[in-house]
């Protein structure tokens, strides 16, 4: 590990814990206000944690549960599009 991974771990301000779903709503809707052009200045949100929150969190933990929450939509709207109406099959075109 470099030591700059150990000193992830050896800093106490770092918060390890996991997030509270009320963080993770402020991360979503700070995300949806404040990106440009999909680019996210997660050194801000970091910072924005911080004050709201009191919890240090590293910028990789805000990535990574931003991608989650993108993958979560991603698979739901794949999952509704194959469920929508226009993929089913009109049954009375086999009807006499």
């Amino acid at each position: 590990m470099t030591d700059y991974g150990m000193m992830n771990y050896i800093e106490p301000l770092i918060n390890h814990g996991p997030f509270t779903e009320e963080e993770k709503n402020y991360v979503y809707d700070w995300i949806m206000k404040n990106q440009n052009h999909n680019m996210i200045r997660w050194e801000h949100l970091q910072l924005e944690i911080l004050k709201e929150y009191g919890k240090f969190r590293l910028r990789n933990d805000l990535k990574t549960i931003w991608n989650t929450k993108k993958r979560q939509r991603s698979r739901q709207s794949s999952v509704e599009f194959s469920l929508s109406p226009l993929n089913e099959v009109d049954e009375s075109i086999y009807t006499l």
